[in-house]
């Protein structure tokens, strides 16, 4: 059967498919493709062959592929004999050379007899010399000479030693890596901890700005905490509390006929039976309270300008207890959570602590405290006496003789404390505050307690009793007035 032609018989058509349905491959032409399939399975059918131009093609740039191989070939040749020729010229004009030297050494022998080391000495005698007493390293010397140049012409030496020199190339590469690989860790580290240090510095930036901010911000306070000489002139105007039950802060200015109330959006409802200390301009100090049986531990500060608030640590839960603030702390005293207490404890502006100090000797709630120099003075509605707090030593001393289970209103100005006993009012005879004399016996006071802080604007100290309405002490006559009922639209 012609292979070139269709397996079936008498089909002169070329064989355009093969398959492989049998054991042996079957050819044949697209006449006969319907007919194949037709007999029995398993057909597996697939062109005999491709375009034959483009095979045609491609056998062609083959041809042409390996001429340029073959004309590489015979350039690299070319160029390994003709570095092969130049090294056997550059060898065989060393053997050239020292042929020559040897026999000129071997006729200055036969004229003399002895040589000596000098600088004039000729190339002839300097080999003489040389090797005078070792002559037999001659012709080791040349056969060192004749192995390198047999290497030299040599491509297997030659790639022998590429080959070990591309191995050592590598060791040191992988040297080098493993050493920036080090040298790489060390500089991420070096990295990380910079950056760690910056990111502590940057921390301990701004808390140092925050600490400085607040410490502006507690140095900056106003009311009951000002000593004498810095509210001199004070024309503070503002008085802030919230009312019972509710997230509600009024405004009550003393120079104005009416007063304001603003509803912050709370976590709680707050109390008017708190603790309040102003510490700035326009912030309050808000601690505990009590609404319908439940007493409150929380603390905050109010920004009573911009209508925002800080809520800060808790402490105990409590009501009604004394507040002051020295420096960067409040400190607070006594007070009651279902019973009286005289447990006190000091609140840290700057980071956000509470500890506790030294308990008042004896309990009370509706207590008030004022700061004088570096001490606290403190007094209450239980109290029989006033308190006298050692900020440095932390303790207490008695003063003054006082009526208890009745309102006290503790307040100062112009060098003085008074100390307003329902409608009896007390001051200071010495100026570290530890006696009182009564100054009068009745100046118009119901037996009500304060509902804030006390403020001072020129000669008059202002404050809210639980009446609701607004009182004013004038600090030269010793006379209290009423300026007028709260109310607030």
């Amino acid at each position: 059967m012609n292979i070139n032609l269709c397996f079936y018989p008498q089909c002169l058509n070329s064989p355009e498919f093969i398959c492989f349905c049998s054991d042996k491959e079957t050819i044949f032409c697209e006449d006969h493709l319907s007919l194949h399939i037709s007999e029995g399975y398993n057909h597996k059918i697939k062109k005999n062959f491709g375009n034959r131009k483009i095979f045609i093609t491609q056998c062609k740039l083959s041809l042409s592929k390996l001429k340029s191989i073959r004309d590489n070939i015979n350039k690299k040749v070319n160029d390994c004999i003709k570095k092969i020729i130049e090294q056997a010229k550059f060898n065989f004009e060393y053997l050239r050379r020292k042929e020559l030297l040897i026999m000129k050494v071997i006729e200055a022998l036969k004229i003399k007899k002895k040589f000596c080391n000098n600088q004039d000495e000729r190339e002839c005698e300097k080999f003489i010399i040389k090797y005078s007493r070792s002559p037999e390293n001659i012709c080791q010397k040349l056969q060192e000479k004749e192995v390198a140049f047999i290497e030299n012409l040599d491509i297997g030496c030659m790639k022998n030693d590429l080959e070990l020199k591309i191995k050592g190339l590598k060791e040191e590469i992988s040297e080098l890596r493993d050493n920036f690989r080090g040298i790489n860790n060390e500089i991420f580290n070096i990295t990380k901890i910079t950056e760690e240090s910056q990111k502590r510095f940057e921390d301990h930036e701004i808390n140092l700005k925050k600490n400085y901010d607040n410490l502006l911000d507690t140095q900056s306070y106003l009311g009951l905490n000002y000593e004498d000489e810095c509210i001199e002139n004070s024309n503070d105007t503002k008085i802030w509390y919230f009312q019972y039950n509710t997230m509600t802060m009024v405004t009550v200015n003393v120079t104005a006929q009416v007063d304001s109330a603003y509803i912050f959006n709370l976590p709680q409802k707050l109390s008017s039976n708190a603790s309040y200390c102003k510490i700035s301009k326009n912030k309050f100090f808000y601690y505990s309270g009590y609404n319908e049986k439940v007493y409150l531990d929380s603390t905050y500060i109010f920004d009573a300008e911009n209508k925002t608030y800080e809520k800060k640590a808790s402490w105990k839960l409590n009501q009604l207890a004394a507040c002051s603030l020295y420096k960067r702390n409040i400190y607070v005293f006594g007070g009651c959570n279902n019973k009286l207490h005289g447990e006190s404890g000091k609140y840290n502006l700057v980071s956000d602590t509470w500890n506790e100090i030294a308990s008042l000797p004896a309990v009370s709630h509706h207590n008030l405290s004022l700061v004088i120099d570096k001490h606290i003075i403190i007094s209450g509605f239980h109290l029989s006496s006033a308190f006298k707090y050692n900020i440095k030593n932390n303790n207490y001393i008695y003063v003054g003789s006082f009526t208890p289970n009745c309102h006290k209103i503790v307040c100062k100005g112009k060098g003085k404390v008074f100390i307003f006993e329902n409608n009896k009012l007390h001051e200071s005879t010495t100026k570290d505050c530890t006696n009182f004399v009564l100054l009068k016996s009745a100046v118009g006071l119901p037996d009500k307690f304060i509902q804030s802080y006390t403020i001072r604007n020129e000669d008059y100290l202002y404050f809210i009793l639980g009446d609701m309405n607004l009182y004013r002490f004038n600090l030269n006559s010793k006379v209290v007035s009423i300026v007028r009922n709260i109310h607030v639209v």
